[in-house]
């Protein structure tokens, strides 16, 4: 099954391509960097030599339609263009990545090409499939201990757009890369690849794309497009015996964190601020490197800032330039949805296209006694829309949050959801996971709610869904996962930045990074219980307590300033949600009695103050 965009109509088409031979050239001119490519048709090429992995290699397994696999160590340095590599992913389509590329599927980019997904070695990018009981595609890797580390996909079909009990896929590709660090070469190796018909999108140019790209997509080689190889087949692409090609360029690499996504703050918090650049050229960067830095709001925040690198940054090298900080310190931050822009200069800079960064972050609104929202979108309508053909049962979408506070507690759950107006068939189901999965993918099912047929205005609507149960959410972060049972239905997308890259998708049962996270985000929030809401008989003790000092080193004194009432038991709950201390006090207006907590562990802690008609939560810092 494949995804379906949707400006409000269908848009996949499926159609049939006729494979053509590989093209007649057998070999390539070099790139910017030196790079030349020659097969084994050409007199001074190579002589094709399968390696047989099959019993010896170590299998990748969990792999479904469009995704990939976390990174896998190579055990080896391998220098690809003017960088050196350690370890790769592995994408189902027939793509290999030294970048952490999350999920590259139709329509397959032209190489090089400068985007979100760079560093892509491409043996035969193409609709390939994974998933089914039945389907006999493997992908295994070894390194061979003589200076080799070889990559085999064996027995990989083609999806097709089949309806069900029919399977997916049809035919069969056997390719392998070889990276060869001896002389720094790579190797495509087919063995046997499908020569008949496999599906093709005929809104997509680029169905096969054959070719390898440079860390920054501006400079590769392209060897061919919607072509397929002959079986016994390799192509080599060699390095330059010597390469003059000087490249000076500064990446945008990263917003607050070297991850990139889109996070969770409470007002309190401080949000540290840095903006992490990448030497993504060969040569120092010995000049300064000027950042501007602008933050902004619907709530009205307009921040911008000019910060310079001091020190010189090495070929290859990754450094955080930290930005003055949002608030004066004290001051809460505003509740709402923030995009951070940092946008880097350099002189002689090669690719200016990976010169900015946008990224999101959100500042929770804890006055509504309703609950505290999580959400990585902004509009109450959607700009787009996105499903799956064929999906009913085992597809759909899912986003990754962490909630700012713990513990916390899962309450509900609201989706943007367009159905079905003729056959009723818009049902679909909402799963709550943790991420306890693989790497922090989805993984035990922990929530698991319905919405019927019908119920919902099919043109588009917010569909909110109070959980049967609380969720308790002690630590790390949870799923919201959209199901469809139905197989006209579709989840809202917004395409305004910035975007979170928190959505993965999901096909034929298995998730992997959204193939649209640079560009969209799906409408699904969380709304978790408000432990912090001071409702009107707390409003006394929210005036009248004071806890300080607040960053504190160990003693923290509570002062009860209220009018009568007395302080009847004092809970500190630590970041997993465990209660460390539990204390009956007898804290009487106008006094002040302290609490030591010095024997825990420098960080962020909560104390539930409980009087005799109200509680509140008040969040401390421990450090030394």
């Amino acid at each position: 099954m494949k995804l379906v965009y949707k400006s409000f109509i269908w848009l996949f088409v499926c159609g049939c391509f006729i494979s053509q031979p590989l093209i007649a050239q057998t070999s390539g001119d070099p790139d910017d960097f030196g790079y030349t490519w020659i097969n084994s048709d050409d007199p001074d090429g190579p002589t094709f030599e399968w390696v047989d992995i099959s019993e010896s290699g170590t299998e990748i397994t969990g792999l479904g339609d469009d995704d990939s696999a976390p990174f896998v160590d190579m055990d080896m340095n391998f220098q690809y263009y003017w960088l050196e590599f350690d370890r790769i992913k592995m994408g189902s389509n027939g793509w290999l990545s030294f970048d952490n590329v999350s999920n590259v599927a139709h329509c397959f980019p032209n190489l090089p090409m400068s985007n979100a997904d760079n560093d892509l070695i491409a043996p035969l990018m193409s609709d390939l499939n994974f998933a089914g009981e039945t389907n006999p595609a493997q992908l295994l890797y070894l390194n061979d201990n003589a200076g080799r580390f070889i990559v085999s996909y064996i027995n990989v079909p083609f999806w097709i757009n089949a309806t069900p009990p029919a399977p997916d896929f049809t035919g069969s590709n056997t390719f392998q890369v070889i990276f060869d660090s001896n002389d720094k070469s790579i190797t495509f190796n087919y063995l046997a690849v499908e020569s008949g018909v496999y599906s093709s999108n005929d809104a997509c140019l680029n169905d096969a794309v054959i070719g390898i790209e440079n860390t920054t997509g501006s400079i590769g080689l392209q060897v061919a497009v919607e072509m397929i190889p002959e079986d016994s087949t390799s192509i080599r692409f060699e390095f330059p015996e010597m390469s003059t090609f000087e490249i000076s360029d500064i990446s945008a690499s990263y917003n607050i964190s070297s991850d990139n996504l889109g996070r969770f703050y409470m007002p309190e918090d401080e949000i540290s601020l840095v903006a992490g650049l990448a030497n993504t050229g060969n040569v120092e960067i010995t000049d300064p490197v000027s950042v501007l830095a602008r933050i902004g709001s619907p709530n009205g925040v307009n921040y911008q800032q000019v910060a310079s690198t001091m020190d010189p940054i090495p070929a290859g090298a990754t450094v955080e330039l930290p930005l003055p900080a949002l608030n004066p310190a004290g001051t809460d931050n505003l509740p709402g949805n923030y995009s951070f822009s940092s946008l880097a200069g350099l002189t002689g800079d090669l690719v200016g296209s990976n010169n900015e960064n946008v990224s999101e972050f959100s500042v929770v609104d804890i006055s509504q006694e309703a609950g505290i929202e999580l959400s990585y979108v902004r509009g109450e309508t959607s700009t787009s829309q996105a499903s799956w053909s064929g999906g009913g049962g085992n597809s759909g979408m899912a986003v990754h949050m962490e909630p700012p506070f713990y513990p916390a507690s899962i309450k509900g759950v609201e989706i943007f959801a367009l159905g079905d107006d003729t056959n009723m068939d818009d049902a679909f189901t909402i799963e709550i996971r943790d991420d306890d999965g693989m790497n922090g993918s989805p993984g035990t099912l922990i929530g698991l709610e319905s919405i019927d047929a019908g119920s919902y205005n099919p043109a588009g609507e917010w569909v909110v869904k109070d959980l049967s149960f609380p969720i308790p959410i002690a630590s790390g972060g949870f799923y919201v996962v959209w199901v469809m049972q139905g197989n006209t239905l579709s989840i809202g997308t917004e395409e305004n930045p910035p975007f979170s890259r928190r959505v993965f998708e999901y096909v034929g049962g298995s998730f992997a990074q959204y193939r649209s996270n640079e560009t969209a985000d799906v409408m699904i929030k969380a709304v978790l219980e408000n432990p912090f809401f001071v409702a009107v008989d707390n409003v006394e003790l929210d005036n009248g307590v004071k806890v300080f000092p607040n960053p504190a080193n160990g003693m923290v004194n509570i002062d009860n300033q209220l009018v009568e009432d007395a302080i009847s038991r004092v809970q500190v709950y630590n970041t997993l949600g465990q209660i460390i201390l539990d204390r009956p006090m007898n804290i009487a207006a106008g006094d002040l009695q302290s609490i030591d907590l010095s024997n825990q562990p420098y960080g962020i802690y909560y104390l539930n103050i409980q009087a005799d008609k109200a509680q509140i939560t008040r969040k401390i810092s421990l450090t030394k």
